[in-house]
């Protein structure tokens, strides 16, 4: 069934065409029928019609125009021009504007009835495969975010490498920029949350979460998210090749801290994100990943609700991480985090491949040992061991493996050297951070006198805010505004004692532009105002 506008100034004309239509294709429609070119024109934008069958003579707009105004509006619309035998040129010209067809006047029945047959079968078909398109359109906003999350899992699983089919892919997903870095996001403590008390609540809680992580990215263009399930999330930015890696890392630290606090202030959860470094290339998304988990995992040593860059917590290796697995996995990140107890319990496990009382396989033992040593080796120099410092496993020959009743002993000597590697990484940590916090310390005591926050002074070692927040604390016993007011009162007690300065001079030499607040701050501290304090020193002197 065609929908059908008749377009002719003569009414014989047009009433000649209605009655073949009428007769021989009742199943057509006639949406209307216009007189001349204006009203044809406005008709045919109103209804939009299947096929126009157009005169090429009438006053105003003839044919041609209305030809040229309704192509660009109604490019689906069948255009066929009616003509008489002197007008024949004159009509095939018009294919170039778009006429699907033409007949001579006066029309042919048969002629007539075999063109809108033609047309028919064209527009149904038309029909069909749009409608087969909106099917798959629909079908596929169904399916999108499956495709958001195979394309995330192949880039940082390492299994799409392809420069060319990253980008086709990317671009399917609107991304045009290159996926530089990725973050990992964990909703902390999912499990041990007591106030979900059904699996619903618990899924609601995961999508709320989702929405935040959603919104708060938002901001970056392109940025791609997915849950990976167990509270879990992946998030990967794009970024121009030429911008800089520490902008990219102070960027990134930033959307971290946005994240934590969009889930913090719109949900009943917390989360930690782990950062990676930035990737070079498809491959190296992967990389930027496993660095994201590592840094991530250190949330079990200095809390959650907060953004961990993997600068604050690895060294940059070219590591093994992609290739950890299990308990081989488990077992090196807890040497990077200098956790003993799970380093020994993922080893323990490891060595159960082998029974303690059956007669040995040297070369198997070996091999054993030969692969816990290099990963254990590689894992200590992310943790922050210098290269040099990391002393080989002295591995037993075959035949001193063979003559062993057990690998009792094998197991105790391999134990005593993770345990000697463990150690160093936490004494390389520790020293780490205490070198990274008195550096900050020297940095207060040489412009406490500024306007000063925790973000300047975090600025200052390469630390993200929130880590390097917890980090003083941990070193110095001290949260780093408790420490910075006592810096600040301690130079002002002195300049009170030794000085005839004003209050309000004294208050600007240490940091603080309003001497009231000044003094709100030294008589929470010391138990007086800073008027009283100066006098009573110079009662009792």
């Amino acid at each position: 069934m065609l929908n059908i506008l008749i377009v002719d100034d003569e009414p014989l004309e047009r009433q000649g065409i209605r009655l073949i239509l009428e007769t021989y294709r009742p199943g057509d429609r006639i949406v209307g029928e216009a007189g001349d070119g204006e009203e044809a024109v406005r008709i045919a934008t109103a209804v939009k019609p299947d096929v126009v069958l157009l005169d090429i003579r009438m006053p105003g707009l003839d044919g041609m125009e209305v030809a040229r105004l309704l192509r660009p509006a109604l490019p689906d619309t069948r255009l066929v021009v009616v003509s008489a035998y002197g007008e024949f040129n004159y009509a095939k010209k018009a294919v170039g504007l778009g006429i699907s067809d033409y007949l001579l006047k006066p029309v042919d029945t048969q002629e007539m009835i075999k063109l809108l047959d033609r047309l028919d079968a064209q527009v149904a078909s038309e029909r069909e495969s749009k409608e087969e398109m909106e099917r798959l359109r629909a079908t596929l906003q169904d399916v999108m975010p499956l495709i958001r999350v195979g394309f995330v899992m192949d880039l940082v699983n390492g299994s799409l490498t392809n420069a060319e089919e990253v980008t086709n892919r990317a671009k399917f997903l609107n991304i045009h920029q290159t996926l530089r870095l990725a973050l990992h996001v964990w909703i902390d403590n999912l499990s041990g949350h007591k106030t979900y008390r059904s699996e619903l609540e618990h899924q609601i809680l995961q999508k709320q979460v989702g929405d935040a992580i959603q919104a708060a990215i938002n901001q970056w263009p392109g940025a791609l998210m997915v849950p990976v399930g167990s509270g879990q999330f992946v998030v990967l930015l794009p970024a121009e090749d030429a911008e800089e890696e520490q902008a990219l890392r102070e960027a990134s630290q930033k959307l971290g801290e946005e994240i934590c606090c969009a889930v913090r202030s719109g949900t009943t959860a917390t989360v930690t994100v782990g950062m990676g470094r930035p990737a070079k290339g498809p491959s190296g998304l992967a990389r930027s990943h496993a660095e994201a988990l590592a840094a991530g995992e250190f949330r079990l040593l200095y809390g959650g609700d907060q953004a961990i860059h993997a600068d604050d917590v690895t060294t940059p290796h070219d590591s093994g991480i992609l290739f950890e697995q299990g308990n081989e996995k488990g077992m090196a990140m807890a040497i990077r985090m200098g956790d003993w107890e799970r380093t020994k319990q993922h080893f323990l496990a490891l060595w159960t491949d082998f029974p303690l009382e059956q007669k040995l396989n040297g070369a198997d033992v070996r091999m054993k040992l030969l692969e816990i040593s290099a990963m254990a080796s590689r894992a200590a120099v992310e943790g922050g061991v210098k290269p040099e410092e990391v002393t080989s496993l002295n591995i037993p020959s075959d035949k001193e493996i063979n003559s062993m009743n057990s690998v009792a002993l094998i197991q105790e000597h391999a134990l005593s050297w993770l345990g000697e590697l463990v150690g160093r990484v936490r004494a390389s940590r520790e020293f780490r951070n205490a070198s990274l916090v008195e550096k900050a310390v020297r940095f207060v005591e040489e412009n406490y006198h500024q306007e000063l926050s925790l973000e300047d002074v975090a600025h200052q070692v390469y630390l993200s805010p929130c880590y390097f927040s917890r980090l003083f604390k941990q070193v110095k016993g001290w949260s780093f505004s408790e420490y910075l007011t006592q810096v600040r009162m301690e130079e002002a007690r002195r300049l009170l004692l030794n000085t005839d300065c004003q209050i309000s001079e004294i208050a600007a030499r240490v940091g603080y532009r309003d001497a009231r607040y000044f003094s709100q701050v030294f008589k929470r501290n010391e138990g007086c105002t800073p008027i009283s304090y100066r006098r009573d020193a110079v009662k009792y002197n």
